[in-house]
């Protein structure tokens, strides 16, 4: 029996030293998954700073350029109706002398037609 209660005893030692491996294989697992996952953390929230720091200025450049294409259709806007304005005043300056020479010829029309039909009474 004592031979068995050495192989017991020897066999209790082998497990002991196992359990004692694996738990520090464990405990430096978990620590290393604990660094790891701080690291990518700290990776990811430096990453995030700078994608909102590039998202600002691209706002920052949106609103410009908005107010820039505000100004433009404003100003478009502003032009058109200078346009419109001297369009209208134009076609008044170009329309009463085209009436005035319309009525003018009309009425030398009319006149020359009076004297023809005049002459052959007198």
């Amino acid at each position: 029996m004592p031979a068995d209660f050495a192989v017991g005893q020897a066999a209790l030692v082998v497990i002991a030293i196992g359990l004692s491996i694996q738990s520090l294989v464990l405990v430096v697992g978990a620590w290393l998954a604990v660094r790891a996952w701080n690291d990518i953390t700290a990776k990811l929230e430096r990453q995030l700073e700078v994608v909102l720091a590039r998202l600002d200025q691209l706002t920052d450049a949106t609103q410009q350029m908005a107010g820039t294409i505000e100004r433009c259709v404003n100003k478009t806007s502003t032009l058109l109706q200078h346009g419109e304005l001297l369009a209208s005043v134009l076609a008044t300056t170009v329309a009463t002398p085209k009436a005035l020479l319309i009525a003018g010829a009309a009425s030398k029309a009319v006149s020359t037609w009076r004297r023809r039909r005049r002459l052959p009474s007198s």
